[in-house]
């Protein structure tokens, strides 16, 4: 095993817990779609997925990123087709401030952030912006349901369109005790900007791979505990998967054979079958989820279903387990959006048989 792979495997093993690990167990997953594009317009090619990190969060849906009609709508895991449609829909603002946003990446902020008050969803997008919605925030002319409370749009706090930034990725984590956005720059870096101000932060490394070839950009990003994997995609085929300090220091390397356009990422729980505390991630053009051993960073396998075959989900994007709110779902069920040909659009759960 090469030091690389010993630091991964020693980086996220200590950083979020000692596995207790299970029994020999089958591999053995169902795939339960609950909301698609024909019941949800808005719902195209979906990228990112965030929800609140706390279950006690009395408003606890899932944000997607609808990248296909630059929106992001909300959703209850408790419920299917039309009626898991929470009723707030947030229009995702373009760089030129005309026209459809394309959001990809979509982080969680329960910190206080630009608007008067906590609870922060924030969107990167594919023209170079990165936006915020915050729950204080009113709406100068209020509406009915939601909308009476809350405003129907995000406010760009980054653009860089300019600079021919493309974000394909997004995160959060604490860096030097504040939470930070790291957003994935597929023209350029990963970028560091504080959650509060959405001002630059300086980081001392670069989110670089000696060892990746050039071609291979930053794509898609995810925080676990205190690291920061970042997927790489050359927009072809292939990919890598990587992991840093909140600094953007190389820390490890997963094995790549593995991969086939890398973008979602999770850490499994306990009580996930076959693959529990296990690393997940999720490749768009096989629509494949592989898993990796966290404290070896060894290649475990591709998710089942039942007749032993991989899991294909086509257009997979991004990958996230419910926080045990009913709204939100329970922690050991695994979340997904997937966008067919780019042109459809589906919300789901990945559950252990």
């Amino acid at each position: 095993m090469s030091n690389r792979k010993v630091q991964l495997a020693c980086l996220i093993s200590f950083a979020l817990f000692t596995c207790a690990w299970a029994g020999a167990q089958t591999n053995s997953y169902t795939v339960t779609p609950i909301v698609n594009n024909t019941q949800d317009p808005y719902l195209i090619n979906p990228w990112g997925i965030s929800r609140p990190t706390s279950p006690s969060v009395s408003e606890n849906e899932w944000w997607v990123s609808d990248n296909g009609t630059g929106y992001s709508t909300l959703y209850y895991a408790n419920k299917s087709g039309s009626q898991s449609l929470a009723g707030l829909v947030i229009t995702i603002p373009p760089a030129s401030g005309t026209g459809p946003g394309s959001p990809t990446g979509t982080a969680y902020n329960p910190a206080v952030g630009p608007g008067p008050g906590a609870e922060n969803f924030a969107f990167a997008s594919l023209d170079g912006v990165i936006s915020n919605w915050n729950a204080g925030q009113k709406p100068s002319q209020k509406g009915t349901g939601c909308y009476e409370c809350h405003v129907s749009n995000a406010t760009t706090m980054v653009n860089r369109s300019a600079s021919g930034a493309s974000y394909t990725g997004l995160a959060i984590a604490t860096h030097n005790n504040s939470p930070t956005y790291y957003a994935a720059n597929h023209n350029g870096a990963v970028e560091a900007y504080d959650a509060a101000s959405f001002a630059p932060v300086t980081l001392t490394g670069t989110f670089s791979d000696p060892k990746i070839p050039s071609a291979y950009k930053p794509y898609g990003v995810q925080s676990i505990g205190s690291v920061i994997v970042v997927t790489f995609f050359n927009g072809t085929s292939g990919g890598y998967v990587d992991a840093f300090d909140t600094n953007g220091n190389l820390k490890g390397r997963l094995p790549q054979a593995s991969f086939s356009q890398p973008w979602g990422v999770a850490l499994a729980p306990a009580n996930f079958g076959a693959f529990s505390h296990m690393l997940l991630v999720a490749n768009t053009s096989s629509g494949w989820i592989a898993a990796f051993n966290p404290k070896t960073g060894a290649f475990q396998g591709f998710l089942n279903d039942s007749s032993g075959s991989p899991i294909t989900i086509p257009g997979l994007w991004g990958i996230e387990f419910g926080n045990g709110n009913p709204k939100s779902g329970p922690v050991n069920t695994l979340y997904y959006n997937a966008g067919g040909n780019y042109t459809t659009g589906v919300f789901g759960a990945i559950t252990a048989n």
